[in-house]
């Protein structure tokens, strides 16, 4: 979930390209406009590893709808195709870690064109009753916001410095 800028400049197009008292040019400011996509992550912990408890299920609702059961282990692709499939989702980028044996975390980052640079709701835990092997006593979720969406074109303002050369 990486986000880059690429930057191409030049000398200015003048009589003097290296300014007016003749140094070189060291310093350009830089004005960008970038919205940001909201992510959160559903952390997973267990008094049992994590691997143990790989057949436990639950749901996540979101926009007032529900996923169908979710394993605790499940692969990012059917975690993604999960939320995805709730109307109004769209596309999603879904990263999973192992904190460690007994805390599980998936990284979710709304980029699909439905859901990109918006501040969104955050996900919830449905009704896990209707699911087959629900979750056992010592298993929690708890879902985060890590960033919050914003709109494209709030402009943003750095400063690019560089050594000069005599070329």
């Amino acid at each position: 979930f990486t986000q880059n800028i690429r930057i191409d400049f030049g000398s200015p197009l003048s009589d003097k390209p290296e300014g007016v008292n003749g140094s070189p040019i060291t310093k350009y400011h830089v004005e960008v406009a970038a919205g940001k996509n909201e992510i959160q992550e559903v952390l997973i912990s267990s008094q049992v590893t994590i691997e143990e408890a790989e057949n436990n299920e639950f749901k996540l609702s979101f926009l007032g709808e529900e996923t169908g059961c979710i394993s605790v282990d499940t692969s990012v692709e059917a975690m993604a195709k999960a939320i995805e499939n709730i109307d109004g989702v769209g596309k999603i980028s879904v990263a999973k870690s192992y904190e460690s044996n007994y805390l599980l975390k998936y990284t979710i980052e709304f980029n699909g064109p439905s859901v990109a640079y918006q501040d969104l709701p955050l996900i919830g835990i449905g009704d896990i009753a209707t699911c087959t092997n629900s979750l056992d006593i010592g298993i929690d979720i708890h879902i985060l916001s890590v960033q919050h969406g914003i709109a494209q074109f709030r402009p943003g303002v750095f400063a690019l410095s560089t050594n000069a050369d005599d070329l």
